[in-house]
């Protein structure tokens, strides 16, 4: 759902995203202003015109509510899927409608915690990745695969390191 949010769009705003479908529709934790990230069953149940309300696109509204349904009928396994290597969880994950190259490998970053991968497709992770290591050629997918494997198994901390510096320097990150 993260990677969805976030696709195309900064971190920043996607995490405004979430955080508004998180207090639109999950659970209020009494007495507090937090709130539980909805679940696939509630997801599934909201019309796209509510996501669109909050500022989800209809694609990203639509990809969400399918990979809801996929999670519910046990066609998508989070479970099963651990057990896979990266390339075959990529390729399951790219059959769903909205979910590309990029979102699969934050998918296995983020929510799997294969700290090894980098998702090469994110243009502003290449940009950082090129100006923190000072390369003067521009970085394409293979490239960046290239740069980043004398780094494993951590070239995905290197990626979390980038995006959270990213948001350090632009104040979005307040310690």
């Amino acid at each position: 759902m993260n990677g969805i949010a976030c696709q195309q769009l900064s971190l920043h705003v996607g995490l405004i995203l979430l955080n508004r479908l998180a207090s639109h529709c999950g659970l209020k934790i009494p007495d507090m202003r937090i709130y539980s990230f909805p679940t696939a069953n509630r997801l599934v149940k909201i019309p796209v015109n509510e996501f669109r309300e909050i500022g989800f696109s209809e694609s990203k509204a639509l990809a969400i509510r399918n990979l809801a349904s996929a999670l519910l009928r046990g066609s998508l396994d989070e479970d099963f899927l651990t057990e896979l290597e990266d390339d075959q969880i990529v390729t399951q994950l790219e059959q769903l409608k909205g979910i590309g190259r990029w979102t699969a490998e934050y998918a296995l970053l983020r929510g799997l915690g294969r700290i090894h991968v980098f998702p090469g497709d994110d243009v502003g992770g290449r940009s950082k990745l090129k100006t923190w290591l000072r390369l003067r050629k521009e970085l394409d997918y293979e490239r960046v695969k290239k740069v980043v494997f004398r780094f494993r198994p951590y070239s995905g901390l290197i990626y979390f390191h980038l995006l959270l510096d990213g948001l350090e320097k632009t104040g979005d990150l307040k310690f």
